[in-house]
């Protein structure tokens, strides 16, 4: 493929499975590549290289892309739906206006991606890494951010409701969102008594939408 560069924007490689043992090491590598608009619906792409490669409008829904590189990847305007994203690595990748919804991104990192208006409903970010990750419009409604590397102060910028329906866990509330959602004026989470804690996980929630278990 990188013999015909020219050839790669909006190519039609639905259901290829690039992980069979007959195909070449290099065939996985597609970093650094215009990929623009390449149709990957349902593609097998575990592990394959896609650092800095262009993939803006890329159809990516329902592939399987585990393990995969997409370091510093374009994926604007990507459509990712549905597709298995567990342990890649999107750190400083662009998604601004992705498409993520259902998509499982379990221990994926995302470390100073951009996630900018991307629509990430439903999607399972367990044990995900979104240190510094730019969330400004972005839709988690409904989103699985148990155990996620991200505090509060990153997740405040997701506004307009875009929080309804997504689910932490307790722990992090207390380490990672109360001490910067609180008022200054507030007490310390260890010092509040159980009846105290549940009223203002309450609160939080009546605030944000988002479910504290």
């Amino acid at each position: 493929m990188r013999d015909f560069p020219e050839m790669l924007p909006n190519l039609c490689l639905a259901g290829m499975n690039f992980h069979l043992s007959g195909v070449d090491e290099k065939a996985r590598d597609w970093s650094g590549l215009n990929l623009s608009g390449v149709d990957f619906r349902g593609a097998h792409l575990r592990k394959v290289q896609f650092e800095e490669s262009q993939l803006d409008g890329a159809n990516l829904q329902n592939a399987d892309l585990t393990v995969a590189n997409l370091q510093h990847a374009d994926l604007t305007e990507a459509n990712l739906q549905n597709a298995n994203l567990s342990e890649a690595n999107l750190q400083n990748a662009n998604l601004w206006f992705a498409e993520l919804q259902n998509a499982y991104l379990w221990l994926a990192e995302l470390q100073n991606a951009n996630l900018s208006d991307a629509n990430l409903q439903n999607a399972n970010l367990w044990l995900a890494e979104l240190q510094n990750a730019y969330l400004v419009l972005a839709n988690l409604q409904n989103a699985n951010l148990r155990e996620c590397a991200l505090s509060w102060e990153h997740l405040k910028q997701v506004i307009c409701g875009g929080l309804t329906g997504s689910q932490i866990i307790e722990d992090d509330f207390a380490d990672k969102f109360y001490p910067e959602w609180k008022a200054e004026t507030d007490s310390e989470w260890e010092t509040l008594t159980e009846v105290e804690r549940r009223a203002v996980m309450g609160k939080f929630h009546d605030e944000t939408g988002m479910y504290i278990y």
